[in-house]
């Protein structure tokens, strides 16, 4: 009898392991975006809203990639605004007033076919996330994918790529962003700048 028992509970211990690394999966690591150590291309954007001052006005097309050159950034692509994505760019806003003096730079780009709708989620966005300093955008080209270059996965609702000087240091991608994910991002900013 205790033999069966110890096998019920190696089972259980199994399954309880297995569920939890599925989760996981499912949370984080989808097949998405550059490897850490590749070099990130530019790609032109509309602004669509955030960041009034940086000189960019409303509506304008530019490559956010080259403008900060050499900086640290954090770059986010997301196909839908929800309260975790909305808490990330709160985060981020945060860390960049931080990190003035490292030149930490921040943007986000809205993914979707419907650009007017884009628009309004990018204001959305800026509104229930407060950030002042990170601009809302959307690739021109393959708006709904996102640029090519970054090969991001159309299962991640959310991606993220942080950089310095072209090079990608840490990537993460989504299923679904989770508060849990929102605070393991925001201490890997750290990371990127050390």
């Amino acid at each position: 009898m205790q033999t069966l028992q110890r096998m019920v509970l190696a089972v259980a211990i199994s399954l309880t392991f297995a569920s939890g690394l599925a989760s996981q999966l499912a949370a984080d690591d989808v097949k998405s975006t550059l490897a850490v150590g590749d070099f990130v291309s530019g790609f032109e954007v509309t602004k669509w809203a955030g960041a009034t001052d940086d000189k960019v006005k409303l509506g304008s097309q530019l490559c956010y990639v080259c403008r900060y050159e050499e900086r640290p950034v954090v770059v986010v692509f997301a196909r839908k605004v929800d309260k975790n994505l909305a808490a990330l760019v709160k985060g981020l806003d945060a860390a960049v007033a931080r990190n003035s003096k490292k030149q930490l730079a921040s943007f986000v780009s809205l993914l979707g076919n419907d650009r007017k709708q884009l628009a309004t989620n990018a204001k959305t966005l800026i509104a229930k996330s407060g950030a002042k300093r990170i601009p809302m955008v959307s690739p021109i080209e393959n708006a709904a994918q996102g640029p090519s270059e970054f090969k991001l996965g159309a299962d991640a609702q959310v991606t993220v790529v942080m950089y310095k000087a072209g090079e990608v240091k840490l990537n993460h991608a989504f299923v679904s962003l989770t508060s849990k994910d929102v605070s393991r991002l925001l201490r890997d900013v750290a990371k990127l700048l050390d």
